[in-house]
């Protein structure tokens, strides 16, 4: 037995981006501290209270709620939100643009307000909670506070804006309120001059017409859902099923098992010890027509063992372990479930054709065959139907997606964590999204799972250059290991492609020769005049019986490769391989010792992330509505 997948802590991260001390009335200081003070005492109380009820109890871990503000502690409005989020029992983390000593130049006043709120900015483990960027300020400066704001407003679940709604400079507050609501990310909008209620911008279209957005009540009730809708796990969605038996199945376990949800049943997955025989099947008929090993000519593939790049060690930190241990239980139990569901489909295709083939059989020879051959139809078709509503009792096929998804979408952010970057909200919670339902699926709850880790996972703290070798490796590894995964799956998938085709045909070939040989015999005899003869001879029942197996075996070739879909499989891979040699050359390209390279580099890993999930959003398109039917 090995550790349960973790929980998440319950958590919520607020950030701050606003105007310098140049844009801001004194007459207008202290209501703008109180409207900063009342959002986040209404986050604070909010959660509180979620924290009491049983669904959320059942979910995160027992620690007490988190809460945390992103401030790069610039004069002005960050420094004002700092030291509310401190009065309010908000931890601070500080993200700079430059390292301190350059920073502290860029201040016009005197430092020291600075200095102790860098004091005031503690880890969990008492350590400092700062992260320097590697921006310059006698450099580029815009390009540091650019980077300083958006590593903010991306590991924020809620950005403060104490915005005049200026476009402003580059890097300023009106380009980070921007990047913020287009990466979907919501602003709550305070007006510097406290002339107007503050609002909450949900999307793009509220940059276009900001005076719709939700103010004054109306903000505060969305906010709340807002908090509702990332903290409370979600209710199970519909689910995918397409026959009359899977929708009888899943209405029996929803009565069998009222209180379980998916994420419920995530957490109580236990380990096997040993892969149950009948879940091999898959695996050794691919093993079959498409070894590992090919020593055909015309297949050209390394088959050397794969060689990772050197690079630091995993460091023991809260950065990388979660990510770590939630991809390897979710890669645990979506393989189980992989075996179930691919070999419960060839299972029902093998008795498929067994019950033609004894159809057939009867059919030959009715007195002597057609007891034991009605018996063989019986116990097949028996099987096939119990085959199909254990699937879908258990929801084999539905597991199999949904701890795939999650396991990509954890190798992704293990790849981003280190540089303080995120997999995109949007594009996560796209990736379960059904675009014929109008509510959610089942499978919503991957999306939320990994936002809600994502809330509380810990970011890297010191100087930026520090964690760039690691990411470095990390991504490199990633790119080396996907690589020989998707070179494996191509080749693979193009030979069993190529055999089945082949398979196929060579089935309906012997099957057109034998009825055509039966018709000629039957011709020539009834020319003849010993057509009655030929008939009482049983020839041609025996020919029949022999065709019909050809036939079911041929139907049996053409079923798998369709389920398979190796022919598509091979090309997702063959697109993504030329993605990740892209990304290789663009990674090998960036010089380490210029500025903002970690910010180039969490860019260049960010983008290939985008593209991963594209390749793992077609994949589970293309095999969602694959479930194993009776039919």
């Amino acid at each position: 037995m090995t550790s349960p997948p973790p929980r998440p802590r319950l958590a919520f991260r607020l950030g701050i981006t606003g105007a310098r001390p140049n844009k801001l009335d004194p007459a207008s200081l202290p209501a703008l501290r109180e409207a900063v003070a009342l959002v986040m005492r209404r986050v604070r109380e909010r959660i509180e209270v979620m924290a009491g009820e049983r669904s959320v109890q059942a979910t995160y871990t027992p620690a007490e709620p988190l809460i945390r503000l992103f401030s790069p502690l610039a004069e002005g409005s960050d420094r004002i939100a700092a030291e509310v989020a401190l009065a309010e029992g908000v931890r601070l983390e500080v993200p700079l643009p430059f390292a301190t000593d350059e920073y502290e130049k860029t201040f016009t006043g005197d430092a020291q307000a600075f200095h102790t709120l860098l004091a005031a900015a503690r880890a969990e483990d008492g350590r400092p909670a700062v992260l320097a960027l590697d921006g310059k300020r006698d450099g580029d400066a815009e390009a540091g506070y650019r980077a300083g704001g958006r590593f903010v407003a991306r590991n924020s679940d809620l950005l403060i804006a104490i915005w005049d709604g200026d476009h402003g400079k580059p890097g300023g507050t009106g380009e980070i309120v921007r990047y913020a609501v287009r990466s979907h990310v919501p602003v709550w909008w305070i007006d510097p001059a406290a002339a107007t209620a503050p609002r909450l911008l949900l999307d793009p279209m509220a940059l276009e017409r900001p005076t719709a957005a939700p103010s004054g009540a109306a903000a505060e009730a969305a906010l709340d859902a807002l908090l509702r809708a990332a903290i409370v796990p979600p209710a199970p969605g519909r689910s995918y099923h397409h026959t009359r038996i899977g929708t009888a199945a899943h209405w029996l376990s929803a009565r069998l098992f009222p209180s379980r949800t998916p994420l419920s049943a995530y957490f109580a997955e236990a380990e096997e010890s040993v892969r149950p025989r009948p879940w091999r099947l898959y695996s050794w008929v691919l093993d079959r027509i498409a070894p590992e090993h090919d020593t055909e000519h015309d297949i050209a593939h390394d088959t050397a063992s794969l060689v990772l790049p050197k690079g630091p060690a995993e460091p023991d930190d809260d950065v990388e372990r979660p990510w770590r241990e939630m991809y390897e239980a979710a890669d645990r139990y979506g393989s189980k479930y992989t075996d179930r569901y691919r070999s419960s489909y060839v299972l029902v295709i093998a008795l498929a054709a067994l019950t033609v083939s004894a159809m057939g059989l009867a059919l030959a020879s009715p007195r002597f065959f057609g007891l034991p051959a009605g018996a063989i139809e019986f116990t097949a078709l028996l099987a096939i139907l119990g085959i199909v509503v254990a699937s879908e009792l258990r929801r084999w096929h539905e597991r199999w997606i949904a701890y795939r998804l999650l396991a990509e979408l954890c190798r992704k952010q293990r790849m981003l964590a280190r540089l303080g970057w995120s997999l995109p909200i949007a594009q996560v919670a796209e990736l379960a999204r059904d675009p014929e339902q109008n509510g959610p699926p089942r499978d919503a709850w991957v999306a939320w799972y990994v936002t809600a880790m994502m809330r509380g996972a810990a970011v890297p703290h010191g100087a930026i250059a520090e964690h760039a070798p690691r990411a470095r490796h990390i991504g490199e590894t990633v790119i080396a290991t996907q690589t020989d995964y998707h070179k494996r799956r191509a080749r693979r998938s193009r030979i069993a492609a190529r055999r089945l085709v082949d398979l196929g045909e060579l089935a309906f070939g012997a099957t057109f020769a034998l009825v055509s040989l039966k018709l000629g015999v039957m011709v020539h005899a009834l020319l003849q005049g010993t057509l009655a003869a030929a008939e009482r001879s049983g020839t041609a029942s025996w020919v029949g019986f022999v065709c019909t197996a050809l036939a079911a075996l041929s139907a049996g070739f053409v079923s798998l490769r369709a389920y398979a879909e190796f022919d598509l499989l091979h090309l997702q891979s063959a697109r993504m391989l030329r993605v990740l040699a892209e990304t290789k050359q663009e990674i090998e390209a960036i010089d380490p010792s210029r500025p903002l390279a970690a910010s180039s580099l969490g860019a260049a890993l960010h983008d290939l992330a985008l593209a991963m999930l594209q390749d793992v959003q077609g994949w589970s398109l293309l095999f969602r509505t694959k479930t194993p039917e009776p039919g």
